[in-house]
């Protein structure tokens, strides 16, 4: 969707107009709220977290439709809650387990890389738009003059 946005951004497509641009994403975004509003939380979410065995019931015949039989969904989901809670979910286990710590590791790292990517855009933007407002370009330049190349 950013990517769709960086396109449609530009300005031969829809410039700068904001309220155009906003209403290309809330359109879509409204309708799926609309679509997820009546839709049930997923039977795993409801047995193992809410323990509510009897919405869960409702969820898998709402996804899996009314022929299905719930109870051997109930039962993977039952074996699923018990090796859950026997499971330890520390931070020094993941620290400790070379493939989780390696995972920890690329998330902040993909998470460095699009957080200073985001400020670097967001600063240039910025100063390129303020010294075409103010005139400064030759100053910023240390008074090398720019001289169009001749065609």
């Amino acid at each position: 969707m950013s990517l769709i946005g960086t396109f449609l951004g530009m300005d031969f497509i829809f410039g700068s107009d904001l309220r155009i641009l906003l209403g290309f994403a809330i359109i879509p975004s409204a309708f799926a709220i609309l679509v997820l509003i009546p839709m049930p939380e997923t039977p795993k979410f409801l047995y193992i977290s809410k323990a509510n065995i009897s919405a869960a019931e409702k969820s898998i015949l709402f996804y899996h439709g009314k022929s299905i039989d719930p109870k051997p969904i109930l039962q993977e989901l039952q074996i699923e809650s018990e090796q859950d809670s026997a499971a330890s979910k520390s931070m020094k286990e993941v620290l400790k387990t070379s493939h989780l710590r390696k995972a920890l590791f690329l998330s902040v790292l993909a998470t460095q890389n699009s957080v200073a990517q985001m400020s670097l855009q967001i600063s240039s933007t910025l100063f390129l738009k303020w010294l075409s407002q103010t005139g400064k370009i030759e100053s910023c330049l240390n008074g090398h003059k720019v001289v169009p190349k001749r065609k």
